[in-house]
């Protein structure tokens, strides 16, 4: 936890400091300019140490236009209860943020589409479903958030990310959260501390399926600009 700050601290700081240099000046040779020169450039290191963090433009991980693979499995429930099938549909999120459109801008000469998957329930039960792409998809050191465009599935479906660590091993799941609702929306979660170390990725999306939410109608849940965020200093 970052200790508290008050806008008074660094200008305490300065007058204490400067009495210290004044009390000091009498048995000392040392000029008043040198001191104070050496007084503000702690005290500006301080500062640049404890100020508000930037908020950097993202980085994107994955914009499922085709450069990556993408497998669909039926990872938990009877396999003869479930049909499912990757989707595709053209066009991006209407409502992108400015940096996001920035991405978009850089990668202007790809088709624009959002991949999705299909999901026929024949028989009621529980059932998650991982989506897979050819190779992890790499956190870049200094993340501290993870953003999607979903497309949901108005049921009470869950999204989750599989994380892997540097050796390959799975370093657990983060829930992106629920896709009952209709449209696109931007979800976004903060990357715990014990996950921003390096070597991490994302290994696949897994969805869990909500009981109460199957029919025999099919469901269509689509994805697209996947994105990490991370802080900077001035």
């Amino acid at each position: 936890m970052r200790p508290f700050f008050s806008p008074l601290l660094p200008f305490l700081l300065l007058n204490l400091s400067l009495s210290a240099v004044l009390g000091a000046q009498s048995s000392s040779e040392t000029s008043f300019s040198e001191a104070e020169e050496r007084i503000f450039a702690e005290l500006s290191a301080w500062l640049k140490m404890n100020a508000a963090p930037i908020i950097l433009e993202p980085i994107l991980l994955e914009d499922f236009d085709g450069s990556r693979d993408w497998s669909p499995e039926l990872v938990e429930g009877d396999a003869q209860g479930m049909r499912i099938k990757l989707a595709f549909r053209e066009g991006a999120p209407a409502l992108l943020e400015d940096a996001e459109l920035s991405l978009l801008e850089a990668g202007a000469q790809k088709t624009r589409r959002a991949l999705g998957i299909r999901v026929d329930c024949l028989i009621p039960g529980e059932y998650e479903i991982s989506l897979s792409p050819s190779s992890p998809l790499a956190i870049p050191l200094g993340s501290d958030s993870l953003a999607l465009w979903v497309q949901g599935s108005n049921r009470g479906d869950e999204l989750f990310l599989d994380l892997q660590n540097e050796e390959g091993k799975s370093a657990g799941w983060l829930s992106m959260g629920r896709l009952n609702f209709a449209g696109w929306k931007r979800l976004q979660i903060s990357l715990p501390p014990v996950l921003r170390r390096p070597g991490m990725k994302i290994s696949a999306f897994r969805l869990r399926l909500d009981p109460l939410s199957q029919s025999a109608n099919p469901a269509y849940s689509y994805f697209d600009l996947l994105s990490a965020g991370r802080e900077g200093r001035p």
